[in-house]
């Protein structure tokens, strides 16, 4: 495995005799602590990307809410408005009870003011 992956990284290999026979072995040796802080490595980058894929799932129903009740919002702005509209306008007015009742202003009398000193 040592040949194949030296040739597959190109990493530099060097040949050794063990019990009469020739061995290939590269330079680059891993050991069982790198393995170990490769996988330590790729939990924290996956669980990473689940908080922030989490976050921004969050985030997009929140805006999608928000934007829902703006539209509802606005959609009983408008029904308020036009009733305002109806109710401000002369046939409303002048239909109301409480307007047919009043009876019209015949004299007008106005008080006479004095007018203040001004002290000096």
């Amino acid at each position: 495995m040592g040949k194949h992956f030296a040739l597959t990284f190109q990493i530099p290999q060097y040949t050794t005799e063990r019990e009469g026979r020739q061995v290939v072995e590269s330079s680059f040796k891993l050991q069982a602590w790198h393995g170990v802080a490769l996988a330590i490595i790729l939990a924290t980058a996956g669980m990473y990307y689940l908080v922030s894929a989490n976050s921004t799932a969050t985030a997009g129903y929140t805006i999608n809410s928000a934007q829902s009740q703006i539209s509802d919002a606005l959609q009983q702005q408008k029904k308020l408005e036009t009733q305002l509209a109806e109710l401000q306008s002369i046939q409303t007015i002048q239909s109301n009870p409480a307007v047919t009742q009043m009876v019209p202003v015949t004299a007008v009398n106005y008080l006479q003011t004095v007018p203040l000193l001004t002290s000096r």
